[in-house]
């Protein structure tokens, strides 16, 4: 779903919110919604039941400069079951020495990003690695990051539908796939 927030001066910062249940879906509806919704600022929230509040996202705001592109939120500790926990420390970890990233959390899906990157980086990934594919773009088209603590809440209803087999093992081939792309290759700065 998209929300559209204006300050209602012409030079007010206009937010537009993106939130979906599946990140895969994000990538067609972020750039065919983004023309139609105008605004300077995007902010990407991902999951069912945002465990995040977004009174949080005046967090992110008080953080937005002149010297910043991304406001990118890092989990203060994650409200999830201890196997979770595990397996995200280790997912967290493995696809940061494999993509050589920066950023204190590669996916915490919440962000503040200036619509002005999307001119320099173009997102062509449809899956759950499209977290990981923002982040090292970004980061190769030298955008400047400010990382800002936000909190992480139990979900209010539903469970996460990533942990079975098939998923995981798809998003591990897709994982492999983005990092023979993106840093091997580079392909992305070849277009640049």
């Amino acid at each position: 779903d998209a929300l559209r927030l204006d300050g209602g001066e012409a030079s007010s910062p206009v937010l537009v919110s993106f939130t979906s249940a599946r990140p895969s879906r994000l990538n067609a509806r972020l750039f065919s919604s983004l023309g139609e919704l105008g605004g300077n600022l995007i902010s990407l929230l991902f999951g069912v039941g945002i465990v995040f509040l977004l009174l949080e996202l005046a967090a992110l705001w008080e953080h937005l400069g002149p010297d910043a592109d991304l406001i990118n939120g890092y989990k203060i500790s994650r409200a999830d079951p201890l196997h979770r926990i595990i397996i995200g420390r280790v997912y967290h970890h493995t696809v940061k020495f494999l993509f050589n990233l920066k950023v204190r959390d590669v996916d915490c899906d919440f962000q503040l990003i200036r619509r002005s990157v999307f001119d320099r980086v173009s997102l062509e990934r449809s899956t759950g690695v499209i977290c990981l594919e923002m982040m090292r773009k970004f980061q190769d088209a030298g955008c400047r990051v400010v990382e800002v603590p936000v909190h992480h809440y139990h979900r209010l209803h539903g469970r996460s539908q990533f942990f079975n087999f098939r998923r995981v093992a798809r998003t591990l081939l897709d994982v492999m796939k983005l990092w023979w792309a993106l840093v091997v290759r580079r392909e992305h700065m070849a277009r640049s």
